[in-house]
Formats: C-alpha cells, structure tokens, sequence
C-alpha cells in the first residue's frame, strides 16, 4: 500500500511503518488518483512511503483535517467516470461537513475513526444492494470483538447503527454504481468513535451516543491504530466473502448481532421531524434477505424508514 499525507506524525500514529517519508509531488500524475489527491491535499508539502502490511488495500489518502466529506469526494468523481485504484482508503483525524444518511450531522472528533472506502469489484454481486450495507455492519461488529473486553457487547440497530448497550458508537453509509447486477464501484463511509464521545442533541432515533474507550478500563489496550487494523482486516475479509457469493453468510452473521429481532419497535417516515408519520410498529421477527424487516401482525414487511427501539 502506497500512504499519502499532509501530517506524518497523525499518519505515523494510525499507519506506523518503518519505510522513510519522503517528499511526493501531488502534480507529478496525471490521473483519478492526482485528482483525488488535490481535492484533499489543498496546502502544504505531502509526504509518502510504502507500506506492505494491508493487505488489498492499494493506496491510502490521510488527512490531519478534513474540510469536507471524503466520502462526498470519492462519489463525486465516480460520477464523472472516474476510475480509481481498487482498494483506496481516506482518513481523516478530525474534519467539517461529514455526515450521515439525509446529510444529518456526524461529528468527526480527533480520536475517531473517519474511514471513505472505495472498491472496484467490476463483477456480478448478487444482492449487491444489501450485500455492502451488510458487509460494513458485521464488519463493524468483527472489529469491536477484536477487544476482549467489547467481545459479543455490540449490536446492529437497523439499519446502520452500531451500538453498545444502548449508545451509538458507529455508523456508516454506502453507494454503489453498477450495470444490471454488475457492482462497477462501491463507496463505503465509516465513521467509529473510538476515544472520543461527541456531544450531539439526543433524540429518540439516537437516545445516547458513546466511544469505545467509554466501555475499557485499560485505555491503552484500544486505540485508533488497533481499531483500524482490526477493521481493515475485517472489511477485507468479508468482502471476499461477498465477492464469492456468500452472501448469505454475512446476512446470517448480521441478524445474530440484530439488536431488533424480538424487540418492538416503531418505524417513521424518514422525513424532517414535523412531516415524518408511523409506516408501522410492533414486534420484530425476522429481517429478509434484503434488510427488510417483518413485524408481528404485518402482512407486508417494512422496507425503509428509521427505527426507533420502543
């Protein structure tokens, strides 16, 4: 893996390495990398080396701080047919404009995890649709049990919330591009609070909010650069898996860790406050092969909207 950065010591500190830094001239190539490199390396020298401990990630893009939305970056120049090398990564250790679904707010505090993903499977996925959802979820869920002392503790609130007892300590969001049933480019955002707790304005979709640090005693034990190898290796893992079809292995995985199945719920219209209305509420039993869920007493199953845990 080729690194970038604009601050050796932040990319020293989550992708440590042996190989020299050196100067890297971002104006050097023209191609879809240089582009992405301009868009977040606006000012100041950027610096490089090589690194051959992850796997089938290619390059990695690491920002001290982020103006904007990696995430925003990596769809907006696979819309311009921007191909871009399979298995490029962009961190960021602090940043402004990230965000969630409908563009809600994500805080993106020094001491988390700020992690845009873009893959380049160029193949047929089935259930594609669902399939990177489910891969980063149960990804999320891998790494966290990486911990002994978060080992079975996190739990999946549909449809991309990770949680620990109760409180928010992740999420993600997902774009696909593709032709027919083949995935020409996926785009994977994370976001996991590792040791810092943001402050947000709780509601009843996100009650409590949480780091992992907050649930460790030894706080040495956990920390960015572990959380982020262990992630790492849990996305690279599972996307093989999905890659050969098996689908149904990180679908099963997904619902043993579902913190909804068995519990009643309430699911909303995802619209501003003041215009959502109930699409339906009851027990959950069961969650379909494409994420829908099935209530008690529903003859149709629910296929969108945002879950409130009753």
């Amino acid at each position: 893996m080729i690194i970038y950065t604009d601050d050796r010591d932040y990319a020293e500190q989550i992708l440590p390495g042996l190989e020299p830094w050196t100067p890297h001239d971002t104006s050097a190539v023209d191609s879809n990398l240089h582009h992405l490199k301009k868009r977040l390396f606006s000012t100041g020298t950027v610096h490089t080396r090589v690194s051959d401990k992850h796997g089938r990630w290619t390059h990695a893009l690491v920002v001290k701080h982020a103006p904007s939305s990696h995430f925003d970056h990596l769809i907006a120049l696979s819309q311009k047919d921007a191909e871009l090398p399979d298995g490029t990564l962009c961190l960021a250790g602090s940043g402004r404009k990230f965000h969630g679904l409908r563009h809600r707010r994500w805080s993106a505090l020094e001491g988390n995890i700020h992690l845009a993903v873009s893959l380049s499977p160029r193949q047929v996925i089935k259930n594609f649709h669902t399939g990177f959802p489910v891969l980063v979820a149960v990804s999320l869920i891998d790494a966290i049990d990486a911990f002994k002392a978060l080992h079975g503790r996190a739990g999946i609130k549909w449809v991309n919330d990770i949680l620990i007892d109760g409180a928010k300590v992740a999420g993600f969001l997902v774009h696909t591009q593709s032709v027919e049933d083949t995935v020409l480019t996926a785009i994977l955002g994370i976001g996991l609070n590792v040791e810092k707790t943001p402050r947000i304005q709780s509601d009843s979709f996100v009650p409590e909010v949480a780091s992992l640090r907050n649930f460790v005693q030894d706080e040495f034990a956990l920390n960015q650069e572990r959380v982020l190898f262990q992630l790492l290796n849990s996305l690279d893992k599972n996307y093989d898996l999905l890659l050969s079809g098996r689908y149904s292995t990180l679908l099963k995985f997904y619902k043993e860790r579902s913190l909804v199945i068995g519990h009643h719920v309430k699911v909303v219209s995802d619209a501003p406050s003041k215009t959502s209305r109930e699409i339906a509420s009851g027990t959950v039993v069961d969650i379909g092969v494409n994420l829908e869920l099935f209530l008690k007493g529903h003859k149709k199953p629910v296929t969108s909207g945002r879950l409130i845990l009753t």
